[in-house]
């Protein structure tokens, strides 16, 4: 399904782009993306709280991936905010 936003000009030329870069390319594609995502979550969390160091943004990080109910079995004494 596309995105109201994008015609089906551009959706095609999308999907060749992919078609084009490989299986190869298509994955270090996906790895760049992730890890865009965890600078983007990371810089959220130390947006918040500036006082944190690198573990206490990574801590947080966990907890905003597991989920308030899975962080507190895994670390039931962590007082670190997401």
């Amino acid at each position: 399904m596309r995105s109201p936003d994008t015609t089906a000009e551009d959706e095609r030329l999308y999907f060749e782009m992919l078609r084009r870069l490989g299986p190869a390319g298509r994955f270090q594609l996906a790895l760049d993306m992730n890890q865009r995502l965890r600078d983007a979550i990371a810089a959220g969390v130390r947006l918040r709280h500036p006082e944190y160091d690198d573990d206490q943004v990574q801590r947080a990080i966990v907890r905003l991936h597991l989920g308030e109910k899975l962080f507190r079995e895994v670390l039931p004494n962590d007082d670190i905010e997401s």
